[in-house]
């Protein structure tokens, strides 16, 4: 049995599959050309891409982004998306009064260069995969905020591509955006870090290799 995750590898042989016949082979994305820097110019863009279902936590997130507005950052959070939640979601910034701070794009047309134009990646996620979303962040340079969920690990490496927090956790999650938000030297080399991460690591190649070789062991 092929996963493309850890999570999913353990869940299943908890209940049943065989360790060792059970294997993990990471997606791939492709990165190519220079590295994206960056625009420091007006506020730093806090994007998160996902659907809205419960899974993906968007309270914990705009409880962080509640308390990144006490600190009187100059940011933008985007929410891009769509899903059942969003009548949720749109309560919620009303109630933490933060609508100032908040934009929700429903199914952007563009969300290659939405991810282009952000400056950090937030997910708050309560179980992953392998993230696609981060994966795409990391492409475009962005240093990743991300709860340590799923296979998030994996791609977020802690204190150097981005930062990881305890699912739940808005208070620690507020304090890694803000240490971004005050550093964008910071930003650009997590960014830069993540970026080359996902090339060396998490490419298409490799992907193919990877069962080409297990196709060729059969």
């Amino acid at each position: 049995s092929v996963f493309n995750n850890y999570a999913g590898a353990r869940h299943l042989t908890d209940r049943g599959f065989r360790p060792d016949k059970a294997m993990v082979i990471h997606n791939g994305i492709d990165v190519n050309g220079m590295f994206p820097e960056k625009s420091i110019d007006g506020p730093a863009i806090i994007l998160s891409a996902a659907r809205f279902l419960p899974q993906k936590d968007y309270l914990t997130a705009l409880k962080a982004i509640k308390i990144l507005k006490r600190t009187g950052g100059n940011f933008l959070y985007i929410i891009a998306g769509y899903g059942p939640g969003e009548g949720d979601i749109r309560r919620w910034i009303k109630e933490l009064d933060i609508e100032d701070r908040v934009r929700i794009e429903i199914s952007p047309a563009d969300l290659p260069g939405l991810f282009a134009r952000s400056h950090i990646y937030l997910t708050t996620s309560l179980k992953e995969g392998l993230s696609n979303s981060i994966m795409e962040a990391m492409a475009a340079g962005l240093p990743v905020v991300a709860t340590d969920v799923g296979d998030n690990r994996y791609l977020v490496k802690d204190g150097v591509t981005g930062m990881l927090a305890s699912r739940g956790d808005y208070q620690q999650l507020a304090d890694s955006l803000d240490k971004l938000l005050r550093n964008h030297d910071m930003r650009m080399e997590m960014g830069r870090d993540g970026y080359e991460r996902l090339k060396t690591g998490f490419s298409t190649r490799q992907f193919l290799d990877n069962y080409l070789k297990v196709l060729n062991d059969a």
